[in-house]
This record gives C-alpha cells, sequence and structure tokens, in this order.
C-alpha cells in the first residue's frame, strides 16, 4: 500500500505549526518548526504559515514563516534547513506556489499582515533550481517607501497554462502572462479578498473539463471571474453563510 502524506496548518494558541498524516488515519505527527532548525535565525521561526510541497517527490516540502522566512525539507520532515539565498533580508512568506510543469520553479509571496501585526513584503520572488537561489519577479516593491507597502496575499497558477499566474494583495488582483516577468493590476472594491483559485482543466479522452479563464476569488463573499480576471462577478448571494478571513 503506498503511503500518502498530507500537511496541513495547525494553530495552538501563538504558536503555527504542521503535521501529517499517513494513510488518512486520524492522528498527526508534529514536524515543524522546531528551534534547533538550521539557519542564521532558528531562534526566530515565528509562525508557519504556508505549505508547498513538491508534487513528483513528496519528501521535497517548502515551508514558510511570519518572520523567519522559508524552509526546506528533503526528507520528509525529518529534517529542515533555511533556504533564503537572494531575499534582501529575513522575510515573512504568506504563500508557497510550484509550477506544474517544472517543480523545481518556485514562487513565495511576502510580507505578512494580521490583527496582531504587519510585515510588508518585497513581493514576490522566484527560484529556479528547487529553493537554491531566490530573485525578484516583475512584481516587486521596497517596503521603506509608504507608497510601496505591499503584502501578496496569495497566488495561483493556472495548469493550463502555468505562464499565466495571479496574485492577491488586500484590494489589487495582479496577473502575469509570461511566468512573472510582467505584471498588470486590476483594483477592486473590496478588502478582505482571503483566497484566489484557477478552475482546474481535466483532460478525459482528450476533451478538456473545466475552464482556465476562470477564476475564484473568497473574501467576505464570492467572486467569480469568466473571462481569465479582466472583470468579475459578486456571487455571494449564493452562498447561504457568509465567510470570514
Amino acid at each position: 500500500m503506498t503511503t500518502k502524506k498530507i500537511y496541513l496548518h495547525i494553530l495552538i494558541f501563538f504558536q503555527f505549526g504542521f503535521g501529517y498524516s499517513q494513510n488518512f488515519q486520524p492522528s498527526w505527527q508534529f514536524l515543524f518548526p522546531s528551534y534547533n532548525t538550521a539557519g542564521p535565525i532558528s531562534a526566530n521561526i515565528g509562525m508557519v504559515y504556508s505549505v508547498w510541497a513538491n508534487p513528483q517527490n513528496t519528501n521535497i516540502v517548502f515551508a514558510g514563516s511570519n518572520t523567519g522566512g522559508i524552509f526546506k525539507t528533503t526528507d520528509g520532515g525529518q529534517n529542515w534547513a533555511a533556504c533564503d539565498n537572494g531575499f534582501p533580508s529575513v522575510v515573512g512568506i504568506d504563500d508557497i506556489v510550484g509550477r506544474p510543469d517544472n517543480p523545481d520553479v518556485i514562487f513565495v509571496a511576502t510580507g505578512m499582515e494580521r490583527w496582531w501585526d504587519r510585515a510588508w513584503g518585497y513581493g514576490i520572488y522566484k527560484s529556479s533550481d528547487g529553493g537554491a537561489h531566490w530573485a525578484p519577479t516583475g512584481l516587486s516593491f521596497n517596503p521603506t517607501t509608504a507608497k510601496s507597502q505591499v503584502r501578496i496575499k496569495k497566488m495561483a497558477i493556472n495548469t493550463d497554462n502555468p505562464d499565466n499566474m495571479v496574485a492577491l494583495s488586500k484590494d489589487t488582483l495582479y496577473k502575469t502572462l509570461d511566468g512573472g516577468l510582467s505584471w498588470t493590476k486590476k483594483e477592486f472594491p473590496t478588502e478582505h479578498w482571503g483566497d484566489i483559485e484557477f478552475e482546474p482543466v481535466v483532460y478525459e479522452n482528450g476533451i478538456a473539463r473545466g475552464n482556465s479563464n476562470h477564476i475564484y476569488i473568497a473574501d467576505n463573499g464570492f467572486w467569480v471571474s469568466r473571462d481569465g480576471g479582466e472583470t468579475f462577478t459578486d456571487k455571494s448571494d449564493l452562498l447561504t453563510n457568509p465567510l470570514y478571513f
């Protein structure tokens, strides 16, 4: 029987960590963070806000901290090390995504904002070598300048066209069609966007099921785009209970 691992964010008071479950069992083993984790900021790891596992090798997992940067394990979570070569300073990591066609290409969203604390980010950074080195994409900010204080909350990659990628800040949608080299932005009259996803496309007998031009956003309601993010329609009336993020 194949062993499956599921990674989960677990909030326990003010410590964020995650663990894994084997074969969908109801028991979980704590994996991270540990103050013995290697790296220059091991005593200030903070809380884990994002996790991404390499779909081609699930022993390779990245975890992003709100104050300690990004960490990587290559042995399924037994050992972790900081992999922040290329960042201008220790930053908060709010989201991690990898290209479905090449999992060595990874994007991280920098910045952190919660009701008790805030840290502006440098935009979206990219690694093309599995996290060994990082460089800014075309969506970059200088957090020391008031007009450039932006926190990227969530990202999504179009699995049908991985060069097509979207990202959310507090009230702005950013979109790239060239793998992160250049971005356009669209502001919206909402300030609480929580998550964003492309509609997945599955091919069955050569027939596409799904439409990658459809994008869904969850905030205090629910928004839908049918034109690749050019326009969105508020569909919150379809929800029976409000959403809060």
